[in-house]
């Protein structure tokens, strides 16, 4: 996903299966961490970039990550210069994960990934180099670990808040 603010920088977010990340060193993540996830195939790690708004420099890069595999597909950077992404945790490695977390967390309103695929959600500074807050969002599978979630848009309003919208096929949302 891409976000641009005019004349100024250009934001972007979507998944990594590599370490090495543009001018990540001082982002809050430095590192891809999701190829340590045992049992997975193309495991991925969100991230996000920060362009200059010639599209010719990195000035700063955040993985957003632990294990299994997260793609950001949603990115919005409110008035006050904070970054939000929106996006999809999946448990690719059928470790049935539930109960359990594949994203760093601070602050949560839902700290267990239910079922297959969650949505989360992520603040972070305009450095990208402290994470904010972040949690999970999704419903509980009720004995059917395929249910997932999905993230379509992402909105930050004038007062701080975020707003996501999306589908889901739980039960239980």
């Amino acid at each position: 996903s891409l976000f641009v603010n005019v004349g100024e920088r250009t934001n972007v977010t979507g998944s990594a299966r590599f370490s090495g990340l543009p001018a990540a060193a001082s982002g809050f993540q430095t590192d891809y961490f999701a190829d340590g996830c045992s049992g997975c195939t193309l495991p991925a790690d969100a991230y996000i970039s920060v362009f200059d708004a010639g599209l010719t420099t990195v000035s700063r890069s955040t993985y957003f990550g632990m294990n299994e595999s997260q793609t950001g597909w949603q990115i919005a950077v409110g008035t006050d210069g904070l970054v939000f992404i929106a996006g999809t945790t999946e448990d690719i490695s059928g470790n049935n994960l539930q109960g359990q977390s594949s994203i760093p967390l601070s602050g949560e309103f839902d700290s267990t990934l239910s079922g297959s695929e969650d949505v989360f959600v992520a603040a972070f500074d305009t450095s990208l180099g402290s994470l904010l807050g972040s949690s999970y969002l999704g419903g509980d599978a009720l004995g059917n670990f395929l249910e997932s979630e999905y993230v379509t848009e992402l909105l930050a309003t004038q007062d701080g808040s975020v707003i996501i919208a999306g589908a889901t096929t739980s039960p239980s949302f």
